[in-house]
């Protein structure tokens, strides 16, 4: 059978099931139990969901990969009471703590976690991560916004640098301003320049600062400072 063939990698205990559907028509269970894409063709998407198992109208979680990321990540998943859970709605009940059991996000940042090879950080665990590639630290980046991480040749994050069009190249600079106005769905000529301004400065956390990242260490303090921005707090020195 097909479906014994594609690889559950979510962190629910199920089945996998398979649907041709319209992107766009998904509902929001659909998106919920998402296990991956596998085509996409003319925005008609051949995906893969999980059909997971109930326990008193609880998910169950996939034990393996609960025990893989706690090893691997330092990010330790926990049952959280506090969650609702409505009958014939069931989800899975489980929040990402640190070791020492502060919360840091639901379950799916954990499962980001892994997929990425990011390691919560020993020193500032609630606060940021190592990014490994084939083993190697290469960087850190903030637990708020696991998309990025400060690596050698960035710049040291500062949230009061102001990113203008002259620390862009013009093809850096127009893909930008492109990626507004089809945001916007406004006319190319008649975009506020003020908007692309704001668009620089929170698009690009990689290139907000002064100084350029020289080692390890500078990394670190960019990912501190980086987090601070959303702690509305100051720069690390």
């Amino acid at each position: 059978m097909i479906f014994s063939k594609i690889k559950n990698i979510t962190l629910f205990e199920g089945k996998v099931g398979l649907k041709i559907k319209f992107w766009k028509n998904l509902t929001k269970l659909e998106i919920y139990f998402l296990n991956k894409i596998h085509f996409d063709i003319l925005g008609v998407k051949c995906f893969s969901y999980i059909i997971p198992e109930v326990e008193e109208n609880e998910c169950k979680i996939n034990q393996e990969k609960k025990a893989l990321i706690e090893k691997s990540c330092r990010i330790f998943l926990k049952k959280n009471d506090n969650i609702k859970i409505y009958k014939g709605n069931p989800k899975l009940n489980y929040d990402s703590f640190t070791k020492t059991g502060k919360r840091i996000g639901r379950f799916d940042l954990a499962l980001d976690f892994l997929n990425k090879n990011l390691i919560l950080d020993e020193e500032y665990p609630d606060k940021i991560f190592g990014k490994y590639i084939d083993k190697k630290l290469v960087g850190y980046g903030c637990i708020q916004d696991p998309t990025i991480f400060f690596e050698i040749g960035d710049k040291i994050y500062n949230k009061n640098f102001v990113i203008t069009r002259k620390d862009l190249t013009s093809k850096e600079y127009y893909e930008i301003k492109n990626e507004v106005i089809n945001e916007s769905k406004i006319n190319y000529f008649f975009i506020d320049e003020k908007k692309i301004q704001d668009s620089l400065n929170e698009l690009l956390p990689k290139r907000k600062g002064e100084n350029v990242i020289k080692n390890l260490n500078e990394s670190k303090i960019s990912a501190l400072n980086y987090a601070k921005k959303f702690e509305k707090g100051e720069n690390f020195n």
